[in-house]
């Protein structure tokens, strides 16, 4: 099983969920914070096109480990976005089927930034039937000088191109948004969730032999 250094998300894109699912996956928690990635934000599909959904977190001051980031409660963003979800998502195939599992996140307060993100990635991983026993923390920083093949915690950002597995997920599904031939690659992980349900799997791991 190829091994893959992963940064933490908040719903990532479907191109990291490639790499956590198939890969003997470290998520890096030791790394400082930074703005304008995936820890705190994600994109979502809506009938006025994509939406990002962004956490707020606590003022920072000097460099903050993403495990001791705090997420801010300053007004009620979690209602706000769950409003955005539920608004994209209510006519989609399977968003009834699994909303509840999500929304329970969304009537609770987590104190880091780290616990929130970690318990919504364990409840895609259940609704995609995958059990997660692949994927560890860190334990200590892991510097770039270690030349790891698979580091992807710089590469998979929301300002640069998709790093995918492997190139099944260049193919299309069904979006409810989507217009004419118009189709909207590496989305959060939830947009494929909600549209095809666990037909997912077939566009995560399949061609996993032959990357």
């Amino acid at each position: 099983m190829k091994k893959v250094l992963l940064p933490s998300t908040y719903l990532g894109p479907v191109s990291y969920y490639s790499w956590l699912i198939n890969c003997d996956a470290t998520i890096e928690v030791h790394c400082n914070y930074q703005k304008q990635t995936y820890a705190n934000r994600c994109n979502i599909l809506t009938a006025n096109g994509v939406q990002s959904l962004i956490v707020p977190v606590e003022k920072i001051h000097g460099k903050v480990c993403i495990k001791d980031t705090k997420i801010s409660y300053f007004y009620d963003w979690q209602t706000l976005h769950w409003r955005s979800i539920e608004a994209a998502y209510n006519s989609s195939p399977y968003f009834l089927y699994f909303k509840d599992r999500f929304y329970r996140h969304y009537c609770k307060e987590y104190k880091y930034l780290l616990d929130w993100n970690n318990c919504l990635q364990d409840t895609v991983l259940s609704c995609l039937g995958f059990n997660g026993t692949n994927i560890a923390l860190s334990t200590e920083y892991i510097g770039v000088s270690n030349n790891i093949k698979n580091d992807l915690r710089y590469l998979i950002q929301p300002k640069k191109k998709s790093v995918s597995l492997h190139g099944e997920l260049s193919r299309r599904y069904y979006q409810l948004f989507s217009k004419g031939e118009a189709f909207i690659a590496d989305l959060s992980i939830i947009d494929m969730l909600f549209n095809i349900g666990r037909e997912a799997r077939i566009y995560l791991i399949k061609g996993l032999n032959n990357s």
